[in-house]
């Protein structure tokens, strides 16, 4: 019994593991197809270094996190801004980070806007960072859209997509010191599905095999002694 544990834990033990090409890739440009759930905040009156929101499809929630003063700004629905104060004046948001709130739930793809308005908002370059259900962190550079200088005007659509088994558990951007965004704005996301790779799968089904192998071979072994 114990040699069929270990053969069980074993094929779990690879079949769960990540496969080597998993990553998540960022990229950057128009708003993309298949956007998944908006998420919409819950009280659009809250601030603070933490605001919650949730899905307006399956109502799961959504926490998002800063080093600033955020909240909703009056003029957008699930657009976040950062504040001076409490009550404040707004300011440039140059950091925020979001994910799931419920620990077990990850993304497969999320996508939304970094906005530059024309008296608000000046960074030229943005770091976004992903980390993945092992604690792996993906980060990648992006050069910005600002306002009257390129088309798209002041819109950075950024979209990170998760492939090969792996699961995004959090989102993060930050631009240097000094500069910002006028507001992070339209989060849309797909959450994991958690079936597992045709791989996964056929471990799986090559570990039920031998763990049955094994149980045959045991049997044999005691109706051998027992006609002894």
């Amino acid at each position: 019994m114990t040699r069929i544990l270990s053969a069980f834990v074993a094929i779990t033990l690879l079949g769960t593991a990540t496969p080597a090409l998993a990553t998540i890739t960022f990229t950057m440009g128009d708003q993309g197809s298949g956007q998944g759930q908006e998420v919409l905040l819950n009280d659009s009156n809250t601030q603070g270094l933490t605001v919650l929101g949730h899905t307006n499809q399956s109502l799961d929630g959504i926490t998002f996190t800063s080093s600033q003063i955020i909240g909703d700004a009056p003029n957008g629905q699930s657009l976040i801004a950062a504040f001076d104060a409490i009550g404040g004046d707004q300011t440039t948001l140059n950091n925020l980070t979001f994910f799931a709130t419920d620990p077990t739930l990850g993304f497969s793809r999320v996508e939304f806007d970094l906005t530059n308005t024309a008296n608000l908002g000046d960074a030229i370059v943005v770091t976004l960072s992903g980390i993945d259900q092992l604690g792996n962190l993906f980060t990648q550079n992006f050069t910005t859209h600002l306002n009257g200088q390129d088309d798209p005007v002041g819109t950075n659509w950024l979209i990170a997509t998760a492939s090969d088994g792996e699961t995004i558990q959090s989102i993060s951007f930050n631009t240097p010191d000094g500069t910002g965004f006028s507001d992070f704005r339209q989060l849309r996301l797909d959450f994991a599905n958690g079936v597992p790779e045709p791989a996964t799968w056929g471990l799986m089904l090559l570990g039920f095999g031998i763990i049955g192998s094994q149980i045959r071979r045991n049997r044999s072994r005691r109706g051998a002694i027992a006609l002894a």
